[in-house]
């Protein structure tokens, strides 16, 4: 009976079109175009009988939503849209999978109709564009893939209270109506989905993530610069936004050195760019022992974790953070908020540290710098035993075809 399954289930799937969309063009970077990427060119290898599409907006038209974002958080900085892949570069990476940059509405429309399956981001405005413009009725089966959080714990701004609001069931239930999968990231999406929104058909799916392939990457693509290895090398990479705890972040460098005791035993190196970037400059010409890389090409990443010692992650709220992945490819122990996303791939005192609050956060640190605890090759064997990425090809697999 179970080959029978089997076989009505690869049956179905024969030329199946299946189409992953996202307003943003996948040049402009980031979680998003990293899965988009990853997964469907990977996918498309492992399943060829699949026919697969990335669709996202041309940069013109990405710009418009991007204004309308910059109006919503009251940030025109956001409406800056910057490559920081080149088109040549994320065409070798997709390799079999088509990339479609679409330049109107009517276009969008009448791609996604032809799609057997589609894949849109859960972001409030594909959901707006999906329910309100193309209409749930004209696309055959729609999942939604939550990688925008639908709760930020911690909502301090204007901005993420905003958020908060616009995601709250009664208002965002509206536009996720009539899907017919939700794919969750981690534990406190799907509970939230399934207790909140009343939703039955919720599927949690970690990322894949290819340890060996990153490994490799370090190999192949070595960064050129000038490590102080008789130094602890203390790595902050991400966006530089509110998101991402940058202000955390410099209270953190802030307040460790000026423990003179230690301060001259680290080295601070930040990657990444946003709109808190001046505070970075500013930071880093405050303290000798900082190194402010800006935007490193994703190529190179493999290469900047290898060379240090341990990774801080100072996210106020995450999905699935392939931060801390790639930083334990190499065995970096993790420090991190103790939020949905980091708490299901950390485990305090294995792989890394779970931490409550600011405070708890420096002294940890702190206490980690006098005396480094942890064994690269036990927390390597942690993550590995975390994420099995042959399973979870077959679960997505499994996702659009049943």
């Amino acid at each position: 009976m179970k080959n029978n399954s089997l076989s009505i289930i690869t049956l179905l799937s024969l030329n199946m079109k299946v189409a992953y969309f996202n307003y943003l063009p996948l040049e402009y970077g980031g979680g998003t175009a990293k899965y988009f990427i990853e997964t469907a060119s990977n996918m498309k290898k492992r399943y060829p009988d699949l026919d697969i599409s990335i669709v996202t907006f041309s940069k013109e038209l990405a710009k418009i939503i991007l204004h309308l974002y910059s109006i919503y958080f009251l940030n025109y900085e956001i409406a800056k849209l910057e490559y920081n892949e080149s088109y040549s570069e994320t065409e070798n990476m997709i390799k079999d999978v088509r990339y479609f940059k679409i330049h109107s509405i009517s276009e969008l429309k009448s791609l996604l109709n032809k799609q057997d399956i589609v894949y849109a981001k859960n972001d409030i405005f594909e959901a707006f564009i999906i329910k309100c413009i193309v209409g749930i009725k004209n696309i055959r089966r729609l999942i939604y893939g939550f990688h925008t959080p639908l709760y930020y714990p911690q909502a301090p701004s204007f901005q993420s209270k905003v958020h908060n609001y616009i995601y709250h069931p009664r208002v965002y239930k509206y536009f996720l109506n009539g899907a017919y999968k939700y794919h969750v990231l981690n534990d406190f999406e799907k509970n939230l989905l399934i207790n909140k929104f009343g939703f039955r058909n919720v599927c949690k799916i970690y990322n894949p993530f290819d340890f060996t392939d990153f490994e490799n990457k370090a190999r192949r693509n070595k960064y050129r610069f000038l490590w102080k290895k008789t130094n602890l090398n203390i790595l902050w990479a991400g966006r530089l936004t509110e998101q991402k705890g940058v202000d955390d972040l410099i209270q953190i460098i802030s307040r460790v050195n000026n423990t003179s005791k230690i301060s001259n035993k680290i080295v601070w190196n930040i990657v990444g760019v946003g709109e808190l970037q001046k505070k970075i400059y500013l930071l880093e010409k405050r303290w000798k022992n900082i190194n402010y890389f800006g935007y490193i090409k994703n190529d190179y990443m493999a290469s900047i974790y290898k060379n240090n010692d341990i990774f801080l992650s100072t996210s106020k709220w995450e999905n699935f953070p392939y931060t801390i992945l790639e930083a334990q490819t190499f065995g970096l122990p993790v420090f991190s908020y103790d939020i949905p996303g980091c708490n299901e791939l950390i485990a305090s005192n294995v792989n890394g540290l779970l931490i409550s609050d600011l405070k708890s956060y420096i002294n940890e640190l702190t206490r980690f710098i006098s005396n480094p605890k942890f064994e690269r090759r036990k927390i390597i064997k942690y993550i590995h035993s975390k994420i099995n990425t042959e399973e979870i090809y077959k679960k997505i697999y499994t996702l659009f075809v049943k």
